[in-house]
């Protein structure tokens, strides 16, 4: 019973993690905007002729960690075939991702999330591969 629940959360947890990355990249974010001198906020917008870099670095580290955290919770929730349950989270988190940069022009974020999924699933590979299958929770 406890197997078909931890398959059933999967879905649920990787949504979660998604969620605790963006809201820290908010948080993250209204720090850059506080650092904004006022002198050079319009409107309530920064003109800082740093704020553009560092906001756009800000987003995409967000979304680098959103990669990070749903593959690895995906991973460790799973109760057996982690290495294929690596491989169709970071598949379908990079279709997701593409789809999600491509309508929004969103190119730099989604090559970091891309990225670092992929770094993610080389790391956990490597690791599940060498734990052997008393590990890998086949």
């Amino acid at each position: 019973m406890m197997r078909l629940v931890r398959w059933i959360l999967i879905v649920p947890a990787a949504v979660v993690a998604w969620y605790a990355a963006f809201l820290l990249g908010l948080v993250i974010l209204a720090g850059i905007d506080a650092l904004c001198p006022a002198k050079q906020a319009v409107s309530g917008l920064c003109v800082a002729p740093w704020y553009s870099a560092a906001s756009t670095a800000v987003i995409c580290v967000g979304a680098g960690l959103a990669a990070v955290l749903i593959m690895l919770t995906c991973t460790w929730l799973a109760p057996s075939n982690k290495q294929q349950v690596a491989i169709l989270t970071f598949v379908v988190g990079a279709v997701v991702a593409s789809l999600m940069g491509l309508s929004a022009g969103a190119f730099a974020p989604m090559v970091a999330s891309i990225g670092a999924g992929a770094l993610v699933l080389w790391g956990l590979t490597r690791r599940l591969a060498a734990a052997g299958p008393a590990h890998s929770g086949a």
